[in-house]
């Protein structure tokens, strides 16, 4: 999904400010953990660190399962698939 694509110049520290309108598409906070990465297309991805579902990577709803986090899409999804 894109949103508005930006450019922002790297501070002479080599800090970049993300715009407040991404950070609220991405649910950051102030204080949030964020973790970054290179992709194949040698794309930066940096999203809000958290738990996610073991099996889609989903951030949203989740549950416990056995001591691991399961999104509900993928609960209904495998409710589905063996009923």
């Amino acid at each position: 999904m894109n949103y508005n694509q930006r450019k922002k110049e790297i501070c002479k520290a080599g800090r970049l400010t993300l715009p407040d309108e991404f950070c609220n598409v991405a649910r950051i906070r102030k204080g949030s953990l964020v973790e970054f990465f290179i992709n194949d297309d040698n794309a930066l991805i940096i999203r809000r660190f958290g738990p996610k579902c073991v099996f889609c990577g989903r951030m949203g709803e989740l549950r416990a399962y056995k001591g691991k986090k399961v999104c509900v899409e993928c609960i209904i999804d495998i409710k589905k698939r063996h009923a």
